[in-house]
């Protein structure tokens, strides 16, 4: 319960990268690359979730993107 009150205080927000959405530098860090069928840098696999704070990146969620 405090966690998550100084969470919103602090404007801490989670970034649960989509499946299927397009790479964004700011949100994403690949850490690896897969042949698919999808168009190139789409998010393929959430690997961790990201953070802001205050809508600036504080840590880049990790996935795995088409190529």
């Amino acid at each position: 319960m405090q966690l998550t009150s100084a969470f919103e205080k602090n404007k801490l927000v989670e970034v649960s990268p989509v499946v299927g959405e397009k790479l964004d530098p700011m949100k994403h860090q690949a850490v690896s690359t897969v042949a698919a069928e999808q168009e190139p840098i789409r998010l393929l696999q959430c690997c961790k979730k990201g953070y802001t704070i205050s809508d600036r990146p504080a840590a880049t969620g990790l996935v795995t993107v088409a190529h």
